[in-house]
């Protein structure tokens, strides 16, 4: 989602220097200017997506498949080298909380309310990431890792599908060390709103589900809001032995599931969860406890117990 700019034409000619910033005109929003600094705090995997438009053929040769999302393994390695040498490619910061908290940060519309804490590497991809993070206005604190390069994600384009193949490389080293170091600690102690994809929980690829469904399903009762699309969904429901390939059953059933969470005393209780998964193609009938709304081409259905 990188690049998010204004509609020129709804702005005056005076906003155009903060437009060029990355950032929006005031006109219409709402004024975040009493806002403190580092309201919201994120912490994640930040990556560098690799983006290019390629054929058929170029995924075959890759073991990918299209609409997936893998982690890759050594195979890949070279597919990067191939990419970059061979394809026209576009570099955009990427990382499911990372891209959450440039988004925020662009509604927020004033540099450094959004700060954002992960590890990359110390080579040209990270120092791309930090560059593209400032042009947001996010007050990104990278963990530097001199042995480990900053972690990348192939966004392959075929047609009207995309295929991710993620190598976490230094974002997968990130350390408590980070968080207690003094000017970071005051970032933490400043924020008021964390966003650490938990409580509103991804599925992210069917590939968590396959191989790490046991900690998937350790997490799930203490999860408010999981989202998922319809792949994602798919894989969820085998793992979870469903026995349905239904979007709508596996909502409910995903729903229907234990959930517990822990209020400020201690105490246990029962919480609403919400399960909205997307859908492309066709629709499903909504009920008195299921709501289908479109979005553009995507239908969200919201199953709530």
């Amino acid at each position: 989602m990188e690049g998010l700019k204004s509609n020129e034409s709804s702005h005056k000619a005076g906003d155009r220097d903060a437009a060029s910033q990355n950032l929006i005109s005031s006109e219409g929003f709402a004024d975040m200017s009493d806002l403190p600094d580092g309201i919201l705090l994120g912490c994640g995997n930040p990556l560098l997506d690799i983006q290019a438009v390629v054929g058929k053929d170029f995924l075959n040769k890759w073991g990918l498949k299209e609409n997936d999302a893998i982690l890759c393994d050594d195979k890949h390695n070279a597919m990067f080298d191939e990419l970059v040498e061979k394809y026209e490619v576009e570099y955009i910061p990427g990382g499911a909380t990372q891209n959450a908290v440039r988004v925020c940060q662009w509604i927020l519309n004033v540099p450094n309310r959004a700060a954002f804490f992960g590890a990359i590497g110390k080579d040209k991809y990270g120092e791309m990431l930090k560059s593209k993070a400032k042009e947001a206005g996010v007050n990104a604190q990278y963990q530097i890792n001199d042995s480990v390069k900053t972690g990348t994600c192939a966004a392959l384009i075929y047609n009207q599908h995309r295929s991710l193949c993620a190598h976490l490389a230094a974002a997968n080293t990130f350390t408590i060390d980070h968080l207690l170091k003094p000017e970071n600690a005051k970032i933490i102690e400043n924020a008021q709103f964390f966003y650490i994809a938990t409580f509103m929980f991804n599925l992210a690829a069917p590939f968590i589900s396959q191989f790490y469904y046991e900690p998937l399903h350790a997490v799930l009762p203490y999860v408010d809001v999981l989202f998922g699309n319809e792949d994602e969904a798919a894989a969820f429901g085998k793992a979870a032995g469903f026995d349905t390939t239904d979007l709508k059953e596996i909502a409910m059933k995903t729903a229907a599931l234990e959930k517990m969470n822990i209020d400020d005393n201690g105490n246990s209780y029962a919480e609403m969860q919400a399960v909205p998964f997307t859908h492309s193609e066709s629709s499903v009938p909504s009920e008195h406890d299921m709501v289908g709304d479109e979005y553009g081409q995507k239908r969200v259905f919201w199953a709530v117990r």
